[in-house]
């Protein structure tokens, strides 16, 4: 039976021992009139777990007997109390019957909004999946691209881009009113305080909470540092986390800064971040975009190179400079191979918000177009491009943090306030090497054709340390205690 079925069943036992409690105190006709209502109400129970436990029958079969006698008592005071005091106590078995004896199902929705940040609920939702208990759906949601001045520029829906392997429902397809599933995993907290995507205001987390009990907010990125408690506020105290019923947070330091920006204690669960299982996962499979690379690979030694839209935003003339010192160190490796993965929203980026670059980057883009050992990776899913690779280039981001799962060497191309000690860690990456500080991009390449990494050791240590459930289970613990915590809050 569906827990909000059994939620709903269970709040009528409430009103009905409520009623019966009535008629024993007023006895006579209106006692009468209130005892025929609770057996209207029993029997539609009894329609409602038809087909679910015997035992629960035979309660509901005693009770309304036992009613049904009662009505014929209503002018003897003292046997008819005798009778609803009976009646109370059957009660009492049914209310525990339908929470015990009746196989608990839920209904659970994950509600992505771009494909490439399915990372942080797959495992999750792989779980759910497999679970015989768990009515699962995933119901990808559409989105606005914003211009410039944040006005709708273009309507974005990526549900036709997930794996065949995933059973994606369409959002108008789902009724999320009628259906009111148990849980809803969602990974966007923005709502409406996006400068460049906006998810449909039917999605916002505040309107997703009026048809749920349970909202379950995923960060979509692997949280890194922090420079104080402010510096932590703004994504401590965005709508999706305050409308959340429950937030995931990957290590304990991260939830001391989620509680200490103003969030309860319990509302924040320490169980890790799923985008490290898919880490990784992705080292023990084949997939088909890194078999289409191999002609170029060819045996080469392979360096991911991650860019996002920090660097970009804050220093846009840089960004390139850097990025063309990059690409220049890398043609003179014929035994490297380069592949290059821009962050989805780049253009966007620039389009939006540097115009001013659109012509450098386009020279950039045709440049290194005509590079031959250079791969440009623009596939929503970054884990073909981690398990071919040997080692990554990265700047402040995401997968940065999630490739040291890999264990395999990262240069990171941060500025220098990104690793002072006094930082808060979320997740401690001060083993990564760093551009400026002990190491360059030529240098760094030579370390790897050299099959050397002195600071391993080190890295795994402070990583390990850093984050919680870092085994390959974190989606496994994150279903689990939360359907827990949703049947409990229902049937406890």
């Amino acid at each position: 039976m569906r827990l909000n079925k059994k939620q709903n069943i269970l709040q009528l036992i409430q009103t009905i021992n409520e009623g019966f409690d009535y008629a024993k105190n007023k006895g006579g006709i209106e006692a009468q009139a209130m005892i025929g209502d609770c057996l209207e109400a029993i029997r539609y129970i009894y329609g409602q777990v038809k087909g679910e436990n015997d035992n629960t029958k035979n309660i509901l079969n005693e009770i309304i007997n036992k009613a049904n006698y009662a009505m014929t008592l209503t002018n003897k005071c003292k046997e008819f109390k005798i009778c609803l005091n009976l009646i109370e106590n059957m009660i009492y078995k049914l209310n525990y019957s339908i929470k015990n004896d009746i196989e608990t199902q839920i209904e659970v929705v994950f509600m992505p909004y771009k494909v490439s940040m399915w990372d942080c609920m797959e495992s999750v939702w792989k779980e759910a999946k497999n679970d015989p208990n768990c009515n699962c759906y995933v119901v990808p949601i559409p989105y606005y691209e914003l211009d410039s001045e944040g006005y709708i520029n273009e309507f974005c829906y990526e549900g036709n881009e997930f794996s065949d392997d995933i059973e994606v429902t369409h959002y108008s397809l789902y009724d999320l009113e009628n259906r009111k599933p148990d849980v809803i995993y969602i990974h966007n907290p923005y709502d409406e305080a996006n400068r460049l995507t906006r998810v449909d205001s039917r999605h916002f987390s505040k309107n997703l909470l009026k048809h749920t009990n349970m909202l379950v907010y995923i960060p979509y990125f692997v949280a890194g540092s922090y420079l104080d408690l402010m510096d932590k506020r703004h994504f401590s105290e965005l709508p999706g986390v305050i409308n959340a019923t429950k937030v995931i947070v990957q290590s304990d330091v991260e939830k001391d800064l989620y509680v200490a920006s103003g969030n309860d204690f319990n509302k924040v669960l320490n169980l890790g971040s799923p985008k490290f299982d898919a880490t990784i996962s992705s080292m023990k499979k084949s997939f088909k975009d890194a078999k289409k690379w191999q002609e170029i690979i060819n045996n080469k030694k392979v360096f991911l190179l991650n860019t996002g839209i920090t660097n970009l935003l804050e220093d846009g003339e840089k960004w390139m400079k850097d990025m063309n010192k990059i690409l220049n160190t890398f043609i003179m490796y014929d035994s490297c191979c380069l592949i290059w993965r821009p962050h989805p929203l780049t253009i966007r980026t620039i389009k939006t918000m540097r115009q001013g670059l659109m012509g450098l980057f386009n020279n950039f883009l045709e440049k290194i177009s005509n590079v031959e050992n250079v791969i440009i990776d623009l596939n929503s899913d970054v884990y073909p491009a981690i398990s071919v690779s040997d080692a990554l280039i990265s700047d402040y981001s995401s997968v940065m943090f999630q490739y040291m799962a890999t264990e395999k060497p990262v240069l990171g191309m941060i500025e220098e306030s990104l690793i002072e000690e006094n930082r808060i860690y979320a997740i401690d990456y001060l083993g990564n090497y760093f551009v400026d500080k002990d190491m360059n991009v030529e240098k760094f390449i030579n370390m790897v054709i050299n099959g050397e990494d002195p600071k391993k050791e080190e890295r795994i240590k402070r990583l390990k340390a850093s984050i919680t459930n870092l085994d390959g289970e974190c989606g496994k613990r994150v279903y689990e205690t939360i359907k827990k915590e949703a049947i409990e809050s229902i049937l406890s």
